[in-house]
């Protein structure tokens, strides 16, 4: 699990692939999340902050989603 600082605008292609990701909270400043941003990790719960407007395909590939919190 990690802490995105509030403040952060957009997540990057491919920033979190393949780390092994159980659960991630998507802090409200956060609009844009990139292609395989969370790509091939072990996810099983999102939480989205309000703000997310877009999120590009593949973002969240090969997981174990269970929960997803818009």
């Amino acid at each position: 699990s990690i802490k995105l600082n509030n403040g952060l605008v957009s997540i990057g292609d491919s920033a979190f692939y393949s780390n092994k990701l159980q659960r991630i909270t998507i802090p409200d400043s956060v609009t844009t999340i990139k292609s395989s941003a969370f790509d091939n990790n072990d996810l099983t719960d999102i939480k989205f902050g309000k703000n997310v407007t877009y999120i590009e395909k593949e973002a969240f590939e090969y997981n174990q989603l269970n929960s997803i919190i818009i």
